[in-house]
């Protein structure tokens, strides 16, 4: 791979693969090198991250751009490695080049006056001959052919011109006769009946008909017409002195291409004071505007006015000024009743209203109110629509407690709380106390953490009605997990403890002891107010494992003594 000495701008690639050998594409973000210059220590590149060349096209090949600094060395090694991991780079060892390389022209001619005949015939900046032209040289005999310009003077014939060429040596002539202000038309004046170099005297007589090649064409160049010749019909000769006041036909010429009539004529001679002085502008705003005449025109305009839909007055003055606004109130309160009887009208409804005799009085207004229908006043939003609501829901005094109510809900809240605060009351007597089992009726169970269960503390549990198989001899535990865990998916008990399972009959009765220490772990570090948990009785006889018993239970923590009191 070739890589210049001391030249910026150039790119080294790398190639990475994975574990697997194949190519790695989209890690150039995870991708650095280190270099080294002629064997020193490593340093990390300049460029901190390649660029991926193209993951389709080019899969693994990853480009690294180096300073000019970073190739200033014979040798070059570029380390780069990547954080991800199995992907491998190899290191790239490079050998610098020169960018340009001297050249020993006495070797190459075996002369060395060649070598500077051919530095003085190049114009000194790079050996470059003339710009890629030969200078301060002749070409002498015959050429076989040019390609290209050719800048001096050539002597002797030429075999023949290509077209460019040809068209070139045309261009100039054509711009030398136009810079000696010789054109097409000038050139057609040689081609008349008198000579270039004949003589016609200035006062000389040609006849009209006459051909004079040279003044038919100026004539025609000037767009000469017969309406033009006949301005020189006239009485008048060219050359002759024409009085102010004489008649020229070329005046009539004139107003008879203007389409000059009689009639246009007369209104030079008619008398302007009969025209008015104002403007359009001006008569629409004169103060007082009357139109009595001119035919129907004013029949015309009273009806179109009076039968539009919107009229607006914006200009002028009402010979009779609009009634105010309390005047067209008081015109209709004070309007006639009986003009305005038709079914269906206000007028007809108010009269109505009037003959009924006294008005309802409030205890009436409310009676009917009270009285109407729901079934007519169902509108979404409305009183109606929330009353047929309320009827449709029944009474909720006769809703059953505890009942199926979700957790946080005012039925599960009442349904719970009453009957534990009446067995609460159930078991105040007068002047003693009965402390009540831990597991209730409803088979609720509540544990004082650190306090000892045992002898007749013990935790008892009884079922009753057990159709299960025979649990005699069977081993039990008491399972316990976290409201929270028994509500996920996990099965694994957050607790676990011993429990002593007997039956009589179909009674089954769990028996759990659990010391201060035991019972101290039900109280969570979490510090919450009322751990909640969920707990169940298991029985195992032989390879059957049975659910006796669940339920909620809550901890409740028992306080110590103040130290060293």
């Amino acid at each position: 791979m070739a890589v210049y000495k001391n030249k910026a701008s150039q790119k080294v690639p790398v190639f990475a693969v994975d574990s697997a050998g194949a190519a790695k594409t989209g890690d150039a973000a995870n991708i650095s090198a280190q270099i080294s210059l002629d064997g020193a220590a490593t340093a990390a590149t300049n460029d901190a991250a390649p660029i991926e060349l193209d993951a389709t096209d080019a899969p693994g090949v990853y480009l690294f751009d180096l300073t000019q600094a970073e190739t200033n060395a014979d040798l070059v090694v570029l380390a780069a490695k990547s954080s991800t991991s199995g992907v491998t780079l190899r290191p790239v060892i490079i050998y610098t080049e020169p960018e340009q390389r001297a050249a020993d022209v006495t070797s190459i001619s075996g002369d060395s006056t060649a070598a500077d005949n051919l530095e003085a015939a190049a114009d000194g900046t790079g050996y470059n001959l003339g710009g890629g032209s030969v200078v301060a040289a002749s070409v002498s005999g015959s050429v076989a052919s040019v390609t290209g310009n050719v800048g001096g003077n050539v002597t002797g014939s030429i075999g023949s011109l290509a077209t460019q060429a040809k068209a070139d040596v045309n261009a100039e002539a054509d711009t030398a006769l136009s810079d000696a202000g010789v054109t097409s038309t000038r050139m057609g004046y040689l081609t008349g009946s008198v000579a270039l170099d004949s003589t016609v005297a200035k006062s000389a007589t040609v006849a009209l008909d006459a051909t004079v090649a040279k003044a038919s064409t100026a004539l025609s160049n000037a767009t000469w017409t017969d309406a033009k010749a006949g301005y020189l019909t006239g009485a008048v000769a060219l050359d002759s002195t024409v009085a102010k006041d004489a008649t020229v036909a070329k005046a009539a010429t004139a107003l008879s291409n203007a389409t000059w009539t009689d009639t246009k004529a007369g209104y030079v001679d008619a008398s302007v004071s009969s025209r008015s002085t104002l403007t359009a502008q001006q008569v629409w705003e004169y103060a007082t505007r009357t139109v009595s005449s001119f035919g129907t025109l004013v029949a015309d305009l009273t009806t179109s006015v009076w039968s539009a839909v919107a009229r607006t007055i914006t200009g002028g003055s009402l010979t009779t000024a609009p009634p105010t606004a309390g005047e067209i109130a008081d015109a209709v309160w004070d309007e006639a009743m009986s003009g305005h009887l038709t079914a269906g009208t206000t007028g007809e409804a108010l009269d109505g209203a009037g003959g009924s005799g006294t008005a309802p009085t409030v205890g009436e207004i409310a009676d009917a109110v009270w009285d109407e229908a729901t079934s007519g006043h169902s509108t979404a939003g409305s009183a109606g629509a929330a009353i047929i609501a309320a009827q449709s829901a029944g009474d909720p005094w006769s809703t059953a407690l505890p009942g199926s109510y979700a957790d946080g809900t005012a039925g599960q809240i009442v349904g719970e709380s009453v009957p534990a605060i009446k067995a609460k009351t159930d078991n105040i007597g007068l002047g003693s106390i009965t402390y009540q089992s831990s597991v209730d009726a409803a088979g609720s169970m509540r544990i004082y953490a650190g306090q000892d269960y045992d002898g007749s503390m013990a935790i008892i549990i009884t079922r009753t009605s057990w159709a299960g198989p025979s649990l005699t001899g069977s081993t039990g535990k008491l399972l316990m997990q976290s409201y929270d865990n028994y509500q996920r998916v996990t099965r694994e008990a957050d607790l676990e403890f011993d429990a002593v399972i007997s039956q009589n009959g179909d009674t089954v009765t769990a028996t759990i002891e659990l010391t201060d220490t035991e019972s101290a772990t039900i109280w969570p570090a979490t510090g919450a107010e009322k751990p909640a948990y969920w707990y169940q009785v298991v029985a195992t006889a032989g390879d059957v494992t049975v659910l006796v018993a669940e339920g909620k239970a809550t901890s409740k923590k028992v306080m110590t003594e103040v130290a060293g009191a």
